[in-house]
């Protein structure tokens, strides 16, 4: 596929060649998945302040308490955002590659393996030690994968959003 296509427009008597940018890659479905990803952010940091609170607070700890819940819901939306994001850039491999929102899928995929493993791993934890302090292994190791999600979808906004204007803003290269 070629990036560039030539469009002749014959009106009367005058000939106008238009030269476009044109882009076969559809940028829905990776702004689809940052916005999924923010809000999955979003729960993760909640539910993981009220489950710091619990813990604080001593309540009864289970793997699905309401804040468990809320977290893991973020959690679900972000590894989603990353699936979506790795099927997008299968899909265009050349063309997304180069794109500068491309670290932030990466970075996904990072945050989401990580709490994937976390998750159970915090059940293990809690089942064998009992309810412990805020600095468990497995709650550091969430922690981070809350962090990296957060910052993938800062970055792939701020990256993303100028490629969306741009492919607005086409203009007419030469006219004869």
């Amino acid at each position: 596929m070629t990036d560039r296509s030539v469009i002749f427009i014959k009106d009367h008597h005058l000939l106008t060649t238009v030269s476009l940018k044109v882009s076969s890659m559809n940028m829905n479905a990776p702004l689809a998945a940052l916005v999924v990803a923010t809000a999955g952010g979003i729960l993760q940091i909640g539910g993981a302040s009220w489950d710091v609170t619990s813990h604080i607070l001593r309540q009864p700890e289970t793997f699905f308490t309401p804040s468990h819940t809320i977290l893991y819901t973020g959690a679900g939306l972000t590894t989603i955002a990353a699936i979506i994001g790795i099927t997008t850039s299968l899909k265009n491999k050349e063309e997304i590659r180069s794109r500068s929102f491309y670290t932030a899928f990466k970075l996904l995929i990072i945050g989401a393996a990580i709490q994937l493993i976390s998750g159970p791993g915090d059940f293990v934890w809690h089942s064998v030690f009992g309810v412990d302090g805020l600095m468990s292994p497995p709650h550091l190791a969430l922690a981070t994968g809350i962090l990296i999600n957060s910052i993938a979808a800062v970055i792939g906004l701020a990256r993303i959003l100028p490629h969306m204007q741009s492919k607005k803003n086409q203009t007419l290269v030469r006219t004869a």
